[in-house]
């Protein structure tokens, strides 16, 4: 993922996950996300915080299928990917339609 390289691209999809996380109670500081160096740290930290009580919520925040709870470790990844894309499309579209 190049575009991931990008400092601001990367933070504003920090803020947009510890966002949607807060949404269903869960405390995901974009410090916390700022300390993780490669995907896999990532997927940890966000698996961490992933359980059967708050999954179906974050997938219905994120615009996830519920049926994508079964692999803890695609699914993460998955969420850092959709969440990732609002972000593109979001600056996508005001750089487009500025106003």
């Amino acid at each position: 993922m190049e575009f991931w390289k990008q400092d601001d691209f990367r933070k504003k999809t920090y803020d947009q996950l510890s966002k949607d996380f807060g949404l269903c109670g869960i405390d995901l500081p974009i410090s916390e996300l700022e300390k993780c160096t490669t995907q896999e740290e990532l997927n940890d930290k966000i698996g961490q915080q992933v359980s059967q009580v708050n999954i179906q919520r974050l997938l219905y925040i994120i615009d996830l299928k519920e049926t994508l709870n079964n692999d803890n470790t695609s699914l993460t990844e998955t969420m850092v990917i959709r969440v990732a894309y609002k972000v593109y499309l979001r600056t996508f579209f005001v750089s487009k339609y500025p106003g």
